[in-house]
């Protein structure tokens, strides 16, 4: 099997993914071809296709297959790398608007010198190169594969880490301190229950190309999230809200969450009110921002909130993402703690939990 994959660049790569469409059409290439296709907007029609894969399916399909076609990505080379696989490189170009820069080109040359990887320079090439790997063995790597690691994972996290900051910047949000502390957990706890979420979605054979988050609660959550995922995932945001939230703060109210024993009665009386409400049918006034920024068409989205009370926010929020021509939306939270037989959400690490314990640092807490 041979595996082509040009990662998850916005512009695509139509002139690699139609050259081996065209190789496997032609006979040149006779053996089955799995295609991780990304955004790219030419169909194949030889070839089995899938836009995105988890980390853990890319290894995997690295791992199965007897030959690697790629675009220059650092993360296709190291895993190849590890996996000792032959890997032929196809740059991408920048006067073909399928990069920024020409700094693939540069990163072929040197890996090519080396020769720890054949480069195509023009598709015309791929015949001759596919020739060529039948006898091709990658010079053995010098460093280990721990110090491969090591350097991947601090270009997962940088990357995450620019485009956590870049969706913040564009909706005029800042990374704020955790709110309250969910059932007396630390980061590390709160880091265990996002990656239950996330293993729970993939032992069922679920994907998502973006995870949304829902402010002020979800600043927090996603700089977790990003810690321990790193690149696998674009993070955004939708603002959906109660309106009593963006009011003006009276100086009552302010008094008393700077004292936590009052601030957790509080909170104890507002998600009581919160249901009395909906048992009386009261329709809760929610300020929204549906005015969706990133891109959502046809993709597969994942909602993850960090406490549910009536589930109207999450329901809100899916809708909207829905209208605004998502594939699917999938949902999940910590703690479905108020009516989670009630509430429509797909996963929940906790039910029947409230979060706001004795020992609460709430949003106006000192």
């Amino acid at each position: 099997m041979i595996f082509l994959t040009v990662g998850t660049w916005r512009n695509g790569y139509d002139r690699l993914v139609r050259a081996v469409d065209e190789l496997v059409s032609a006979g040149v290439i006779t053996e089955e071809v799995i295609a991780q296709t990304g955004y790219s907007s030419y169909k194949p029609k030889n070839m089995k296709v899938m836009e995105f894969c988890s980390p853990a399916e890319f290894r995997d399909l690295i791992s199965r297959a007897k030959l690697v076609i790629s675009h220059a990505g650092m993360g296709t080379i190291i895993e190849t790398a590890q996996q000792r696989k032959p890997l032929i490189v196809v740059p991408r170009r920048s006067s073909l608007g399928e990069v920024d820069n020409d700094h693939q080109f540069s990163t072929a040359k040197q890996l090519e010198t080396e020769g720890r990887v054949l480069v195509a320079y023009e598709v015309s090439d791929l015949p001759a190169k596919l020739e060529q790997a039948k006898t091709f063995a990658p010079t053995p790597e010098q460093c280990t594969k721990e110090i491969l690691q090591v350097v991947q994972e601090f270009i997962d996290k940088t990357a995450a880490e620019k485009r956590l900051h870049k969706a913040m910047k564009s909706k005029g949000l800042t990374i704020r301190f955790w709110p309250y502390r969910i059932l007396k957990r630390d980061d590390d706890g709160i880091k265990t229950d996002l990656n239950t979420i996330m293993q729970h979605f993939s032992d069922a054979g679920s994907c998502f190309d973006t995870v949304v988050f829902i402010p002020n609660a979800g600043h927090y959550l996603s700089k977790l999230f990003v810690e321990m995922f790193g690149s696998s995932f674009d993070i955004n945001f939708i603002t959906i809200r109660r309106a009593s939230t963006v009011s003006g703060t009276s100086f009552v109210k302010e008094f008393i969450f700077k004292r936590k024993w009052l601030s957790n009665i509080m909170r104890h009386f507002e998600v009581l009110l919160r249901l009395v409400k909906y048992k009386l049918g009261v329709t809760q006034k929610m300020i929204a921002d549906f005015e969706v920024d990133f891109d959502v068409v046809n993709k597969r989205v994942l909602i993850i909130d960090d406490s549910l009370d009536t589930g109207t926010t999450l329901r809100m929020a899916k809708s909207a993402l829905l209208d605004k021509g998502a594939q699917s939306v999938t949902t999940a939270c910590i703690s479905n703690h108020l009516l989670p037989d009630k509430v429509d959400v797909d996963y929940s690490v906790y039910r029947y939990k409230l979060l706001r314990t004795k020992n609460s640092r709430d949003y106006y807490a000192v």
